[in-house]
């Protein structure tokens, strides 16, 4: 890591970057610029044609029926 300063700076947005695609994903920005100005900064590129989005919920054991 000592020959890439830039990826220690930027390696610990993975969070922030988690948080934007929740944004996202839940439509909470507030307007265009918003999501335009953190994309920017968060150096995310969409320059693909489409995406996927997969959610999945884990369910403790009281939420699973019993078995028969």
């Amino acid at each position: 890591m000592e020959s890439y300063p830039k990826l220690v700076h930027r390696g610990n947005l993975q969070p922030q970057r988690d948080k934007f695609f929740n944004r996202l994903f839940n439509n909470l920005f507030e307007n265009k610029n918003q999501y335009l100005l953190q994309k920017e900064d968060l150096a995310l590129d969409f320059s693909e044609p489409a995406y996927l989005v997969c959610t999945c919920r884990i369910l403790g054991p009281d939420a699973v029926p019993p078995r028969r």
